[in-house]
């Protein structure tokens, strides 16, 4: 049985913190009406008007992926919402440049979000448009790969959320995900481990909450994942941890990199051996590598 160290990302979502800063009270009643935050629960950090957010977020990523490149780690994965809107060319400008971090020799996975998927990102309905658009920008949005002993799979929670605008690309998606989960490299394998943005669920499969994936599908994933030896999964979308439980599987949400609603913002680095997982949340200083 193999051992290796990862680290999960999630949710740098350059742009978002200029976003923030121009909240006004609309904007974090429509982040309760959400669930993103609690009935009186406040905001962690109001960002600065005045601060470059997006060399902000730029430093943010930067220290993940210098901690990746230190501890040697056997890849990184980015679990969506790299940018805050695919109108906006400079912000995945500064998302490559802040890769620039990582050592050439490490491989950097991404996984589609909602803000990487739809030019209305709020809608949770991906676009002919916006899949294209990501295809351009980082590859396929899903996809499978094996680290020796472990099998990976990364999946677009928007097609599970909502495909009715991309009904083919949906159904593509869901036969995808049960031959991978059937073949050989899935089988053999000691976990199979599944990343994606928005999580699985929160609490427990049966309970709802606005930001998972939605029913019916939510539970014939669960199902699914169950039957085929699925006990872990990978998230973000939240903006804060959150860690939930269903019977054997776990849904594991990383706060944002970029910006957290909860708490500070950071990433999780991941020790695999052989049968086992663990794994630690790292914050992020305040303002890493600032000259101010």
């Amino acid at each position: 049985m193999s051992r290796f160290d990862f680290i999960q990302v999630a949710d740098p979502q350059f742009g978002f913190r200029d976003r923030m800063a121009r909240i006004g009270p609309q904007g974090i009643a429509s982040l309760r009406a959400g669930e993103f935050l609690g009935p009186v629960e406040p905001l962690v950090e109001r960002p600065d008007p005045e601060e470059d957010g997006l060399a902000r977020e730029g430093r943010h990523l930067g220290a993940a992926l210098a901690e990746a490149s230190r501890r040697s780690a056997k890849f990184v994965v980015v679990c969506g919402d790299m940018v805050n809107s695919i109108l906006e060319p400079r912000e995945l400008k500064a998302l490559r440049g802040a890769t620039s971090a990582l050592s050439a020799h490490i491989p950097i996975y991404f996984v589609p979000g909602n803000h990487d998927t739809a030019v209305d990102y709020t809608a949770a309905r991906p676009t002919a448009d916006g899949l294209a658009w990501y295809r351009e920008a980082f590859g396929e949005h899903y996809y499978s790969f094996r680290v020796d002993d472990t099998f990976f799979l990364a999946l677009n929670s928007e097609l599970l959320m909502d495909s009715s605008l991309v009904p083919e690309e949906g159904a593509r998606h869901f036969r995808f995900i049960e031959d991978a989960l059937s073949s050989h490299e899935a089988r053999t394998a000691a976990q199979r481990i599944v990343f994606m943005h928005r999580p699985l669920f929160s609490g427990s499969a049966a309970r709802d909450h606005l930001q998972v994936v939605g029913q019916p599908r939510r539970q014939e994933i669960t199902q699914l994942f169950r039957e085929r030896g699925v006990r872990t999964v990978m998230a973000g979308h939240l903006h804060r941890n959150v860690e939930s439980n269903d019977g054997d599987i776990e849904v594991i949400a990383t706060a944002g990199a970029g910006y957290a609603f909860g708490g500070l913002p950071g990433f999780r680095s991941v020790a695999i051996d052989g049968e086992t997982l663990s794994h630690t949340f790292h914050p992020i200083a305040v303002d890493p590598g600032s000259t101010d």
